[in-house]
């Protein structure tokens, strides 16, 4: 396992937090191992509160999770948050967004909306990830 980030537990010195793949707990001070996997989502940073290690945040590709118990659960990612890959635009007036989202599906969406674009907006295009999104000019 290559270490992404570690962080220790402010309140256990034997505690730490390795973020990678997922996130991986260790509380015994010896390296983590899969079997100490907590969070399966590409795991990028984790703020753990300096007076009470039961309170976290943790952001990912989906967003952002905050755990109140010390990771045993997770509220959910439910703001709207996207890496697109590939974005192209269609010829519509005002034109449409499109792109794959990392660790999702594809979308297309509008590019401005009068009092604002809102999550209902998108619609999947089909594909996935790394794929691209090709607009049909007769179409777009």
């Amino acid at each position: 396992m290559v270490l992404h980030a570690n962080l220790c537990d402010p309140k256990d010195e034997n505690s730490i937090y390795v973020l990678n793949t997922g996130m991986y707990r260790s509380t015994d001070n010896e390296r983590p191992s899969a079997a100490s996997r907590f969070r399966t989502e590409t795991t990028h940073d984790l703020w753990v509160a300096p007076n009470d290690a039961q309170r976290m945040i943790e952001s990912n590709d989906g967003g952002a999770n905050v755990s109140f118990n010390g990771g045993k659960s997770w509220t959910e990612e439910d703001q709207a948050t996207a890496q697109f890959y590939h974005v192209v635009t269609t010829n519509h007036f005002p034109y449409r967004v499109c792109g794959a989202q990392q660790d999702n599906s594809t979308l297309c969406g509008p590019s401005r909306k009068s009092g604002g674009i809102d999550i209902g907006d998108w619609y999947d295009v089909g594909g996935g990830e790394s794929g691209y999104i090709a607009v049909r000019p007769r179409h777009a």
